[in-house]
């Protein structure tokens, strides 16, 4: 009989191995440029707070992490002919989308105007994914978000991959002072739990928390 062949952005989809494209998005291969679908996919992808409230997600994992776990596979124990993925939107040979990364996700999805204003559970930038806390003197102290100097999703200087003119290696998190990617725990003491001395509203009022600990 007489076969069909149908071609669309994703019946050229090669597997995930050393020397493929490694993108599983969608792809114009007689342009070889991206479709309007291939926006979407990236719009649909993009963090939002379910996602910084359970996992540390860095806004640059290839350019910190995944290039140098590629490199360094032997060393660590990985199998020659695994692939390290990146992060969504990156294709192989492509040199625009090589370094693709989650903050370019953000950045795309907030200007490209899919992401609709009022959908506040988007993430609007990278540095809300700061999501750690800073400690401040002596690592001992932790003070509320609004601290300026223990920045909690705030960066007040993003790192050098901003200017991709720069040699400068990136930074985690993509910022170099300010929030930092991960969560941090403050060991807390039983007995301060059960004291009756926490300030409770406004003015001088004191009361105990309402679930101390059953210890």
């Amino acid at each position: 009989g007489i076969g069909t062949t149908t071609v669309n952005y994703y019946t050229i989809y090669e597997p995930i191995q050393e020397g493929n494209v490694n993108d599983p998005l969608a792809w114009d291969i007689f342009t070889n440029k991206a479709p309007k679908a291939r926006e979407f996919e990236i719009a649909a992808i993009v963090p939002d707070l379910f996602d910084v409230t359970y996992y540390s997600i860095d806004a640059n994992y290839r350019g910190n992490y995944g290039a140098r776990i590629q490199t360094n596979k032997a060393a660590l124990g990985i199998p020659d002919g695994t692939v390290v993925r990146p992060d969504l939107g990156f294709r192989e040979g492509i040199p625009d989308l090589q370094g693709y990364n989650i903050r370019r996700q953000i950045e795309f999805a907030k200007g490209s105007g899919m992401v609709i204003p009022k959908a506040f559970y988007f993430i609007q930038d990278f540095q809300h994914l700061l999501t750690a806390w800073v400690p401040g003197k002596g690592s001992s102290t932790y003070p509320g978000p609004l601290d300026p100097t223990i920045p909690f999703g705030v960066c007040s200087q993003a790192d050098f991959s901003t200017n991709p003119n720069s040699e400068a290696p990136p930074n985690p998190g993509s910022c170099i002072a300010g929030g930092r990617v991960g969560y941090s725990v403050k060991l807390i003491s039983g007995r301060y739990l059960r004291s009756n001395q926490f300030e409770m509203g406004s003015g001088s009022t004191k009361a105990p928390i309402k679930n101390p600990p059953p210890f």
